[in-house]
């Protein structure tokens, strides 16, 4: 039986949707655009929307059926890989290329312990399996990593 606090945590995981999560990077990184770095601004809108694509690719090519039961309709692209996990985890490598650097690893740490407590609670709300939440992050870390390092 899951503790309430954890169940109520799982719940909150729900602000890591990629409609909510979109327009607070893109004003992240219009702030860093505005304040002297034009270039970090537009590998983030870059690097968020490259992301976006690929978890919805990934989802629609998949039609994974959730641990829950749930399965791919409407709106609802299906549970590999975890989209969620993907956002959280694409904070860490962004706060390592746009943060000064005497901040940018507690900064990259707290968005790393942040991540994992949204993809312990995907998995405890049973709407993705281990594996679906690995490797979104594995996705969410990679693609701002390529980007910075490529672009």
């Amino acid at each position: 039986m899951a503790l309430p606090f954890v169940t109520r945590l799982a719940h909150a995981t729900s602000l890591f949707t990629p409609i909510r999560f979109a327009p607070i990077v893109a004003a992240y990184a219009t702030y860093i655009a505005l304040n002297g770095d034009p270039e970090a601004g537009f590998r983030i809108l870059i690097s968020l929307a490259a992301l976006g694509v690929a978890i919805a690719f990934l989802k629609v090519l998949t039609r994974r059926t959730r641990p829950n039961g749930e399965r791919a309709h409407g709106l609802s692209l299906g549970a590999f890989p975890s989209g969620h996990s993907a956002f959280a985890w694409f904070l860490a490598p962004l706060a390592l290329y746009t943060v000064p650097s005497e901040y940018a690893l507690p900064v990259a740490g707290g968005a790393a312990v942040l991540a994992v407590l949204v993809g312990a609670a995907r998995v405890h709300i049973r709407c993705h399996t281990r594996m679906q939440v690995l490797i979104g992050a594995l996705i969410g870390i990679l693609v701002p990593a390529l980007v910075f390092v490529l672009a």
